[in-house]
């Protein structure tokens, strides 16, 4: 009787046994939404444990006196235990590609945003250079940073965000000066040298190609 399950549109049974035992006996022969239909007495209250009225028909008494034909659609099976087991352990193997992989592209983005932001802090700083006959770079990073100071009213709109993407490392928009030869503090903020006017992200570690990011 194996090959017979899930195979039919419409199943009936009539004087086979009770309704529940009838719809036990007869729902494994349905395909999935498939249709059993039934028969019982008007007054009999109707439980189904894997199935569901789609209609219910009165007949006239002539017909059938003191009954009502059930149209039972098949539930939907769900998982099996074994089943479920496969499904997880697919949704474990996935997730662990892909959240490594969205967590490198959200890196990705936020060091190429703060490469573009680095090279706005730099032109703002060539332009202030200029402006001063060459004589002249910002003279620290208080100079840079003061929302009413020259860099940020002429050059800049706002002070750029520092986004590595790493952790422990938050987004900032601070920025510490330093001297020709000094070592990294790796807060990962801005880096400034005011007497070659140069800036950098004060950061020891390597972007997500392997290059030190205090070297861009």
């Amino acid at each position: 009787m194996s090959t017979q399950r899930d195979k039919y549109d419409f199943v009936t049974a009539r004087a086979v046994a009770k309704l529940s035992t009838a719809e036990k006996l007869c729902l494994p022969f349905l395909k999935s939404k498939g249709t059993l239909i039934l028969q019982t007495g008007n007054k009999t209250d109707i439980k189904l444990k894997n199935g569901e009225i789609m209609k219910k028909f009165n007949l006239p008494g002539k017909i059938l006196p003191g009954r009502v034909v059930l149209s039972i659609r098949k539930k939907p099976s769900g998982f099996t235990l074994i089943e479920l087991m496969i499904v997880v352990a697919l949704i474990g193997i996935l997730a662990s590609i892909a959240i490594p992989k969205f967590a490198e592209m959200i890196r990705r983005t936020k060091q190429g945003k703060t490469k573009g932001e680095l090279g706005n802090l730099r032109s703002a700083i060539t332009l202030y250079y200029s402006d001063f006959e060459g004589m002249q770079y910002p003279q620290n990073a208080v100079a840079i940073s003061n929302e009413t100071g020259p860099v940020q009213t002429k050059y800049l709109s706002k002070m750029p965000t520092v986004k590595l993407g790493l952790t422990n490392y938050q987004e900032t928009t601070d920025i510490d000066d330093f001297n020709v030869g000094d070592a990294l503090t790796d807060l990962g903020n801005w880096g400034y040298i005011s007497t070659s006017g140069s800036v950098f992200v004060n950061c020891a570690h390597t972007d997500s190609s392997g290059n030190f990011i205090s070297s861009w």
